[in-house]
């Protein structure tokens, strides 16, 4: 197949470098002896660069650049103005970036040609999917239980993921891959907050509370304190909910984003204000048993989790 001679991949870390191993492996494929030369868009210097790309070389016919991090380019405009002139035959170029706007001078000057390869990182379910064909690639299939628990710890990042497949196939671990074998070797990079457990206890889901409340390392008073807080910020929605505020009026209400406020206003839909109010007046109360040293933190916020949960 013959290949752009310049070429910008955007997108997911994982996708873009195995587009750009394709990629060479498809240029070494007419030219054995095609060199890759390695750079930065942040250190490099626009004019030298430019010289180099039109430079004749001295050992080798074929020359492979590749360019990472287009988008912490300082001097994007003068980047773009360096690829403006043709290419020498058998000279290739492949930027590599993140996320890049479509007003960005190095973008703008490549166009819209087939050149420019978007690769978004997989979302909802294409995640799973994704997951699989990479674990199927190092022969390492596992168990949906294990599956979901491997996604998690890698925080839905394809290239930790790769990361973590190399180390289960390094352990020999066997096949298909157990929960067990996950959780023993499977580093948990995924951010450890709060937030997902005060979502699903505004959801009125006790199990699915209990285990995001297993993944906080935090003090149990702080972590109550923010669930009153939630449930208070509840309240004030459902409130509004029962005066037909639109929801437009809500935001500057309350003084919360957009996304936010939808994801308050579904779960205030789950309970009634009556329940709302009960619970934050059991909020108030536990504050003041844990401060008069009549219960323990972690009592009280398991009472509360308890409470707001139940049907």
């Amino acid at each position: 197949m013959v290949q752009e001679q310049i070429a910008l991949l955007v997108g997911d870390a994982y996708l873009c470098e195995h587009a750009l191993d394709a990629r060479h492996t498809a240029i070494r494929s007419s030219d054995t002896g095609c060199e890759r030369y390695l750079a930065f868009a942040d250190e490099i210097d626009p004019a030298s660069f430019e010289a180099d790309l039109q430079a004749t070389p001295l050992f080798t016919l074929g020359r492979h650049f590749v360019v990472r991090r287009v988008e912490k380019a300082k001097k994007a405009a003068r980047l773009a103005a360096a690829l403006s002139s043709p290419l020498p035959k058998d000279t290739f170029l492949t930027l590599i970036a993140s996320e890049l706007r479509a007003t960005n001078p190095v973008r703008k000057a490549l166009g819209k040609g087939k050149g420019t390869i978007m690769l978004p990182s997989p979302k909802g379910r294409a995640v799973k999917g994704a997951t699989e064909q990479l674990l199927a690639s190092h022969r390492l299939p596992m168990a949906d239980d294990a599956l979901q628990v491997f996604i998690y710890r890698c925080n839905n990042d394809l290239l930790t993921m790769q990361q973590e497949a190399k180390k289960l196939a390094a352990y020999g671990v066997e096949t298909p891959v157990s929960k067990g074998d996950v959780e023993r070797l499977v580093f948990a990079n995924a951010d450890q907050t709060v937030y997902p457990f005060y979502d699903r206890l505004g959801e009125g889901r006790l199990c699915d509370a209990l285990k995001e409340l297993c993944n906080v390392r935090d003090d149990p008073g702080r972590v109550l304190g923010g669930a009153i807080r939630h449930i208070s910020r509840l309240t004030m929605v459902r409130l509004l909910i029962d005066r037909r505020v639109p929801p437009a009026a809500m935001t500057s209400l309350i003084g919360v984003p957009d996304w936010l406020l939808r994801r308050l206003n579904a779960q205030a839909r789950r309970h009634s204000l009556a329940k709302l109010n009960a619970a934050l007046d059991l909020g108030l109360s536990l504050d003041t048993r844990i401060k008069s040293g009549d219960m323990s933190s972690a009592d009280a916020l398991f009472h509360f989790v308890l409470s707001v949960t139940r049907p």
